[in-house]
């Protein structure tokens, strides 16, 4: 996996996306049951265009009839968001750790390395 970001959405039906540019890899957290998916050979250009779009759910149905979609386990979630917290600077992680505080606490549980 390569470098991973992280970012939430002003929107009703997502909450977070974290994008993999290295690998194509587009995640997608939904507000509603809290089920991540990962989609996979998402362009930058289309993850910057759903950042960017006024309706994320629009912009969402056309990602998901262009691209294979596949539920992700929470567990491979937290990892996901082990490694963005990793990739970034002191600062960023105290806000990403606000922001994220029951997946980290979860992951920091399953794990005796201290990672931050």
């Amino acid at each position: 996996m390569g470098s991973v970001v992280l970012t939430a959405l002003e929107s009703s039906v997502i909450g977070r996306v974290a994008y993999d540019p290295a690998a194509g890899l587009l995640y997608m957290e939904f507000k509603k049951n809290g089920d991540v998916w990962q989609y996979q050979n998402v362009a930058s250009e289309e993850y910057l265009a759903l950042l960017a779009a006024p309706s994320a759910g629009k912009r969402l149905a056309q990602i998901k009839a262009a691209h294979k979609g596949a539920k992700v386990l929470h567990d491979a979630w937290i990892a996901i968001l082990a490694d963005s917290v990793r990739s970034m600077g002191d600062a960023a992680e105290v806000l990403l750790y606000e922001n994220n505080k029951k997946w980290i606490d979860r992951l920091r549980e399953q794990t005796a390395t201290p990672w931050f």
